[in-house]
Order: C-alpha cells, then sequence, then structure tokens
C-alpha cells in the first residue's frame, strides 16, 4: 500500500473507496487545513478483504507519532470506523461519507463482471459516483477502468464482504467523535437506509444537496468546508478538556 503525503506532517488521513484512489480527493483536500496523507490505491488494490484492509492501514498508523482524524468515503468509511475500533490510540475522530456497513450496496452494473465488460462497467461506476455524471471527467473515467482491470478478483470479492459488514456493531464500540456527510442522491449507499443507525448512535450528519455517492468528488467546496469545521470543532474540545 502506497501513502501520499502532503506537508511535513501527518493530521488527516483520506481514504476513499473501493473502486477509486486518491484522486476522488483532488478537488478538495489541499482546501482542508492540517496535514495530509491519502491511501493512494483504491482499496480493491490493497486486498479482497475487508479485514486485512483495516489491518494493512492500522499498521501503518501505528507508526505515526499522533493520531490523526481519518476521512473516509464509501467502502473507507466503514474502514475509518474499523481504524477507530482497532487502534484507538491512533484515531482522534472519524468522519464518513456515503459509507458501507448500513445496507448493502446498490450496484446495478448492467452487465458480466469480467475483462471484456471493464469499459462498460467502469463508466457504469463513474456515473453512480456523481447525481450529475457530467462531473466524472474523461480521464479520470479512463483511470476507473485500467483498475478495475487490474484488480479485478479483489473487486469482487469486496463486493461480497461490502453487504455483510455492519457499521452499527463498530459505533458500539467507538468512543471518539464520529460524524457524517451524505450527498442527497446517493443510490449506493443511500442516506435513508442509514439515517436511523446514525441516528440510534447520536451521529451527526449534514446531507448534501443534488450530490451523489462521492461529495468530496463531485461536490469538494462542501465537503472541505465541513471537514474543515469537523477538524476545529475537534480542536476547540481538545482544549477544553
Amino acid at each position: 500500500m502506497k501513502l501520499v503525503h502532503y506537508k511535513n506532517d501527518t493530521s488527516v488521513l483520506f481514504i476513499s473507496g473501493m473502486f477509486a484512489g486518491s484522486w476522488t480527493w483532488d478537488k478538495c483536500h489541499e482546501q482542508i487545513i492540517g496535514n495530509h496523507i491519502l491511501v493512494e490505491e483504491p482499496l480493491m488494490g490493497i486486498s479482497n478483504n475487508v479485514d486485512v484492509l483495516v489491518n494493512v492501514i492500522a499498521e501503518r498508523l501505528q507508526s505515526l507519532s499522533k493520531p490523526v482524524t481519518v476521512v473516509g468515503n464509501s467502502l473507507g468509511g466503514y474502514v475509518a470506523l474499523a481504524l477507530a475500533e482497532r487502534v484507538p490510540e491512533k484515531v482522534e475522530q472519524v468522519l464518513i461519507s456515503g459509507s458501507a456497513g448500513f445496507s448493502k450496496i446498490q450496484l446495478d452494473l448492467q452487465g458480466r463482471l469480467s475483462r471484456e465488460n471493464m469499459p462498460q462497467i467502469g463508466n457504469r461506476l463513474a456515473d453512480l459516483i456523481c447525481h450529475d455524471r457530467s462531473k466524472a471527467s474523461l480521464k479520470d473515467r479512463d483511470k476507473l477502468i485500467s483498475d478495475l482491470g487490474s484488480y479485478l478478483k479483489n473487486m469482487i470479492g469486496l463486493i461480497r464482504e461490502c453487504n455483510q459488514v455492519e457499521s452499527s456493531y463498530l459505533l458500539k464500540k467507538i468512543n471518539c467523535p464520529v460524524k457524517a456527510l451524505w450527498g442527497e442522491f446517493d443510490i449506493v449507499s443511500p442516506f435513508a437506509d442509514a439515517q436511523s443507525t446514525l441516528e440510534q448512535y447520536g451521529v451527526d450528519c449534514t446531507l448534501v444537496p443534488n450530490c451523489g455517492h462521492s461529495p468530496m468528488y463531485e461536490s469538494p467546496d462542501i465537503f472541505a468546508e465541513w471537514v474543515n469545521q469537523c477538524i476545529l470543532e475537534g480542536r476547540s474540545l481538545k482544549k477544553a478538556a
């Protein structure tokens, strides 16, 4: 696993989803305060097993000198929650969007999962990322198609596992602050499926209008402002304590 470092220290860790790598943060992360590390690969590029993904990233967190804010989208949201449960001393807060683990993911890929169908499947996934499909650029679509061809077997395994994990199990155990942001028109991990669980565990959730599954990509200014606000609020709470 490769981590991309920005600035000289690490205070915010960005984890994207199963299919898309660090490029999904390009439009927003440089607007976000603090010092950053990004998991470069899509999660399917690391393993076909969710528990292995969590262990790999947790091991890297152990080498950091201080805890981080973990920001995760889609499957990366579930991994962020799992890290807070697995290595609580290394995670000071968790920020999730469109997270897995609240219901079965809704992936109507309209085709058989095979290498021959990668252009069709890749473009379909790009369409699912954004409510406004025109926001998924040709360059990013090509990157997505290329990664799918490289990690097809891992993707199949992770799709199966994504429909088995439960975020409620983790929220029972996590002591650090957790906040959520959801696209109003997320059809992969619909907000309606997550709402009751988030409310049950007191997780504050911001809903982004006219936005799909990946707010950091489709609505980067709103996403960056939300993350900045969460970070500043977290700092204020630490000082008060």
